[in-house]
């Protein structure tokens, strides 16, 4: 039986976001967003920051053919790494409006963060905060604490929150060098599992470095250890034993009879994300195709039906924003001459594009085909003002 690879967290992704497209999931009614006033997708207060905030992060200090840690010569017990970080990892709630047939209702989550930032900011997975109405952050004290939203990258599985502690001097994660870690090096993971043991630590090693994991059909490029992994530890810090954040736990093989199969985003994979977060609002340099399609199968035809008249099976246009020549309604037969059985298809596609190249697609309507030359574009947020 192929194994499961799981965002590790207790609530549901409800909508994926892929690049270049976006996927709406049709079969099940209840993830339709009731909507509010907030002032972004995730309904989540955004905030600007000041411009002259940076994080700052080590290269590596290897050289070639070294095989020492990454921790170098300042390893610590685990005991000291715990005192040294704990009170930089958070634990996160969320509420999430939804809908059902008697109507809208709020669903709880609950994920982990690292503080980097001395001001409040905290990273987290992307996948923790998705859809939330509103996240609250406790501290190891006890306090807790609004954030508000610095920005998302969905693709790489990246949120940066923010809160504001008033003079509290809060502890910051320093920043370590993932390519530096060696297979076999100790680590320890900081986080919240279940929801309810914040500041939970647990120990093991970096079992394999650049894993290529499908991730709800986005490949990753991750760390893989054996220390254990729970729901609600997304977000949370993996840490070498100098103390220092070496990547962010964001999901787990989950099948019976497996154990020890983590994974976490490398911090050096993480921080060109958090650096154009933090200075833009976005990451840069992500195509947009400006489409929104639907995957229509058999089971789920008279619910595609219902709601948008589409009557054909296969990958079906809903929104073209960049050209009119594709139009609601229209199956994506192929692009480039690669053939599309799936919106992961578009993705995987687009992925090997750049921003202002043209992309043929074919598709098909009422029976004819039509082609028709696509510019990608950038994807930009929906609403934020760039430092």
């Amino acid at each position: 039986m192929k194994a499961r690879v799981a965002l590790i967290i207790t609530t549901v992704c409800l909508v994926l976001a892929m690049s270049g497209c976006m996927f709406l999931p049709v079969f099940d009614s209840e993830f339709e967003d009731v909507g509010n006033e907030a002032s972004t997708s995730d309904g989540l207060e955004q905030e600007i920051l000041d411009e002259n905030i940076s994080i700052e992060k080590p290269g590596s200090n290897k050289q070639e053919g070294d095989r020492v840690t990454s921790a170098g010569e300042a390893f610590n017990s685990i005991t000291e790494v715990y005192y040294a970080v704990a009170d930089s990892v958070v634990e996160i709630s969320t509420e999430i409006v939804q809908t059902s047939l008697f109507g809208p209702y709020v669903q709880s989550g609950a994920g982990s963060g690292v503080i980097i930032e001395k001001s409040g900011i905290i990273v987290t997975n992307y996948h923790v905060i998705e859809g939330a109405k509103k996240v609250t952050v406790r501290l190891t004290d006890g306090s807790e604490y609004s954030a508000t939203l610095i920005g998302t990258h969905p693709e790489g599985d990246i949120a940066i929150i923010k809160i504001n502690a008033g003079e509290k001097e809060l502890t910051v994660a320093p920043l370590g060098c993932s390519a530096d870690l060696e297979v076999g090096e100790d680590i320890v993971i900081l986080g919240n599992p279940l929801g309810s043991l914040g500041g939970t630590l647990t120990t093991g090693i970096i079992s394999a470095k650049d894993r290529i994991i499908n991730v709800d059909g986005t490949d990753m490029v991750l760390l893989q250890t054996n220390a254990a992994v729970n729901p609600g530890n997304s977000g949370g810090g993996m840490f070498n034993m100098a103390g220092e954040l070496v990547g962010i736990v964001n999901a787990k093989i989950s099948e019976a009879g497996i154990e020890g199969l983590g994974f976490a985003i490398p911090i050096d994979v993480a921080y060109c994300i958090i650096e154009d977060i933090i200075s833009y609002g976005y990451v840069r340099g992500v195509v947009d195709s400006g489409l929104t399609v639907i995957e229509v199968t058999q089971q789920n035809l008279p619910f595609a039906y219902a709601n948008y008249g589409i009557s054909s099976i296969g990958v079906i246009v809903i929104e073209s924003r960049y050209t009119d020549d594709l139009k609601l309604g229209d199956k994506i037969i192929a692009i480039d001459e690669r053939q599309v059985k799936n919106a992961e298809d578009i993705s995987l596609i687009l992925k090997t594009h750049s921003v202002g190249d043209v992309v043929s697609v074919k598709a098909e309507r009422g029976g004819a085909t039509l082609y028709v030359e696509l510019v990608l574009r950038e994807k930009l947020p929906d609403t934020v003002d760039f430092n």
